[in-house]
């Protein structure tokens, strides 16, 4: 089962589970693929080289979220708000970010690669050094 875009609807409904989960991903070095993760909060959570691929992100919050390294390949954000977040270092490969704000978030030294982005709010967003 799949939505429109090519993201596949396996729902990861469990908030509390949310930073074991990703720790289990980072320290098994595997990549977060397939899920759908709606209206869930990843404020406060930091790692580093974690990849999610073929992930769906609806009406997320990411204040305050720090993940160097980071990799997202073919992913959607709708509607996220990731304001703050420090995401230096980062690879984003066919990433489309819709209605996100991102004010204030780091970029910095990042690759974007076919990414869109549309009707983000991005004020003090530093694309410094990124490609």
């Amino acid at each position: 089962m799949s939505d429109k875009e090519g993201v596949p609807a396996v729902l990861f409904e469990e908030q509390g589970y949310l930073e074991e989960f990703l720790s289990q991903a980072a320290s098994e070095d595997q990549a977060v693929e397939d899920l759908i993760f709606r209206r869930m909060l990843f404020a406060g959570i930091s790692f580093s080289q974690l990849e999610f691929s073929r992930c769906r992100f609806e009406g997320c919050r990411f204040s305050g979220f720090q993940m160097p390294k980071l990799y997202l390949r073919d992913c959607v954000l709708d509607g996220c708000d990731l304001s703050g977040c420090q995401m230096s270092d980062a690879t984003f490969r066919r990433v489309r970010w819709h209605s996100c704000k991102l004010a204030g978030t780091q970029f910095f030294g990042s690759l974007l690669q076919d990414c869109i982005f549309e009707d983000c709010a991005a004020d003090y967003a530093n694309f410094s050094n990124s490609s």
